[in-house]
C-alpha cells in the first residue's frame, strides 16, 4: 500500500524533470537563435566597406620654407 506513495513521488520527480529539461532546452534553442542573428548583423556591418579617400577629402598643409614651398 505503501508502494502508491513512493510511485506517486517517482512520477512527480519524473514531471519536474521533464519541465527543466524542455526549459532548458527552449533557453538553448532561443540562445542559439538570437547568437545566430546578432553574429549575421554584425557579418553585415562589416561588409559595409568605407570609400576610399579622394583627393579633396586629403589634409594638407601649405608653408614656405627658404623659398620652397612644402606641402605636408
Amino acid at each position: 500500500m505503501y508502494y502508491f506513495l513512493y510511485i506517486d513521488k517517482v512520477f512527480r520527480i519524473y514531471i519536474i524533470i521533464r519541465y527543466m529539461h524542455g526549459t532548458y532546452i527552449s533557453y538553448c534553442f532561443l540562445k542559439w537563435i538570437l547568437t545566430g542573428i546578432y553574429s549575421n548583423f554584425i557579418w553585415i556591418l562589416s561588409k559595409m566597406f568605407k570609400p576610399y579617400e579622394q583627393i579633396d577629402d586629403i589634409k594638407y598643409n601649405i608653408r614656405e620654407i627658404d623659398g620652397f614651398i612644402m606641402i605636408d
